[in-house]
């Protein structure tokens, strides 16, 4: 009893440690929508040292490619994400490099106004999901929430 309260106890601990961080978002200042024109917001992702996430689109169909979904707030539209080309890596003991991103990446989002938008500042919200590897291992695909500040003047 006392060797599966241990057990217990354990993976309890083990469920609750903090997935690490592998991409983080920003510091984004908020992007100008002016004269009711479009434009196109730039996003930039900080891959973690030591890792890279699979670039858009994946190499494989087994893989998750990095993926940006933002909602559109009232009077702004947005577009097709724009991702960069990836890098090739190996991962090791693997036969073929895969696309992938490491360090700064930016992604690029056009967008258009609607002429009967209200100026002010508004918020875009959405999510970035990715799959994080090291050299030898890749990981659980993973999601962290996007907050994209807009002025509207």
């Amino acid at each position: 009893m006392i060797l599966a309260q241990l057990l217990f106890s354990l993976l309890v601990a083990g469920a609750q440690e903090k997935t690490p961080t592998y991409v983080t978002i920003g510091p984004m200042k908020p992007f100008v929508a002016s004269g009711k024109k479009g434009g196109e917001a730039k996003i930039a992702l900080s891959v973690m040292k030591g890792f890279h996430i699979q670039a858009n689109p994946a190499s494989m169909p087994n893989l998750i490619s990095t993926t940006l979904i933002l909602e559109n707030p009232d009077g702004i539209s947005f577009g097709t994400v724009k991702y960069p080309a990836g890098k090739a890596y190996r991962l090791e003991g693997a036969a073929n490099a895969i696309s992938t991103y490491d360090g700064t990446v930016e992604l690029r989002v056009p967008f258009e106004v609607n002429p009967s938008a209200a100026t002010g500042a508004l918020t875009a919200n959405g999510k970035l999901r990715f799959q994080a590897c090291n050299d030898k291992t890749c990981f659980f695909p993973g999601t962290i929430p996007v907050t994209l500040p807009i002025e509207v003047r």
